[in-house]
């Protein structure tokens, strides 16, 4: 009677947690809607603005990514961010304050932290990209 009492309970406790995935899954995707409604907007901005045609579209999707992730709690925030491509997590993560990062990955699972670690120290340690990033502002 206790083994059916202690699987019910495993059964609400997994239950719970799948909603409260859904839930985060449901933000993110709305999340993903804005970011595209907000990128219409920017290259539909007027041509007269100054700096207007300097602006990277994707580099302002992945600073609204950044912005919004920082706002989330990390514990949160990591179960999103491990579901995203690594090279959306390395573009999130380089706009986001070190402080939101750091406490990120500590949310993250052991694995994904160290991806995303690696591949951080992969991009700023080859010395061509950041310049040809420049060069293209």
């Amino acid at each position: 009677m206790s083994i059916q009492q202690d699987m019910a309970a495993r059964d609400r406790a997994a239950a719970q947690r799948n909603r409260a995935l859904d839930m985060r899954e449901q933000a993110a995707r709305a999340a993903e809607a804005r970011l595209k409604a907000a990128g219409v907007g920017a290259e539909a901005a007027p041509p007269g603005r100054p700096g207007a045609a300097a602006a990277d579209p994707a580099d302002e999707r992945y600073s609204e990514l950044a912005r919004i992730y920082q706002a989330m709690k990390p514990k949160a925030a990591a179960v999103v961010f491990e579901q995203l491509a690594m090279d959306v997590q390395v573009e999130v993560a380089e706009r986001m304050r070190d402080r939101s990062t750091a406490a990120i990955l500590a949310a993250m699972t052991p694995k994904g932290a160290a991806a995303l670690s690696m591949a951080i120290a992969r991009r700023q340690a080859a010395p061509a990209a950041p310049g040809a990033r420049m060069a293209a502002r």
